[in-house]
């Protein structure tokens, strides 16, 4: 016997579309703040995502997780997050830290081609949403980058400025909003694992009251600094995770003066 969904927050159920096109949900002002982009036609994007949890499962194995890094914020599982970022008194972007005894296990995270390919998947279809804000973080990108070598996006692919590995091996994060995101942003979200996605792992957007069916493999696009979201649990015996790819906003407002930070935008 299956196990039932239970998620309080959500009114409705949204069933996973089998033959993967992709869907956009509105709010109430019928503003577009979902893309659920689906995956790749081709069966050979099965043994990608196969092949990039396998690689996330290795790299979690080897990964010496600091407190700080097990136990984030957004849920009791290990996560990194890597690229470009600015925080509260720095002048300028930087690239967010990373202990010395991890960096040679991401970087084969970062030029793992199965990764390059679900980048490339998450960033295509950004564009194909929202191609006018694609624009925009690809050309900030490249302003934000310019003449300083050091700062690099996760992915040469990538229009967004960092990724975040959610290492699981049951990642459910809290509910929340991703409010040092460009606000008027999106963040890409594409699910690893071996999980029923009917009883479990379901994309939770309460403030829609909707419940989305989020299979391993699929790749949702949303507005995570002003919708609040979540997942639903997995089973004990089932493994989930995740790869987000996401904005800070300080780069972005730091290139529309100078690159230096204005606190009046």
């Amino acid at each position: 016997m299956g196990r039932k969904v239970c998620i309080s927050s959500a009114s409705r159920i949204s069933p996973h579309r089998e033959d993967r096109t992709s869907q956009l949900i509105m709010d109430s002002n019928e503003t577009i703040c979902v893309h659920l982009a689906g995956r790749p036609l081709s069966n050979a994007y099965t043994a990608v995502i196969e092949r990039a949890n396998d690689a996330m499962e290795r790299a979690a194995a080897n990964i010496n997780f600091r407190e700080n890094q097990e136990k984030g914020c957004r849920g009791h599982f290990p996560a990194i997050s890597v690229g470009i970022s600015s925080g509260t008194g720095n002048s300028r972007p930087h690239m967010l830290h990373v202990y010395e005894d991890q960096v040679s296990i991401l970087q084969e995270l970062l030029e793992n081609k199965d990764m390059l390919r679900i980048s490339g998947y998450a960033n295509s279809a950004f564009k194909e949403f929202a191609p006018d804000l694609y624009n925009i973080y690809r050309t900030q990108m490249d302003e934000v980058t310019k003449g300083d070598e050091k700062l690099m996006t996760p992915y040469s692919n990538s229009a967004f400025a960092c990724t975040a590995f959610n290492f699981g091996p049951r990642a459910v994060l809290s509910p929340h909003k991703d409010h040092l995101n460009l606000l008027y942003g999106c963040c890409s979200i594409t699910a690893l694992g071996n999980f029923d996605h009917k009883a479990g792992g379901h994309l939770v957007l309460p403030d829609l009251k909707l419940a989305i069916e989020f299979p391993a493999g699929s790749t949702v696009l949303i507005l995570s600094a002003s919708l609040t979201h979540y997942n639903a649990p997995v089973a004990s015996e089932e493994t989930r995770r995740s790869i987000t790819q996401f904005c800070n906003a300080k780069p972005r407002k730091g290139v529309s003066n100078g690159q230096q930070p204005n606190e009046n935008h």
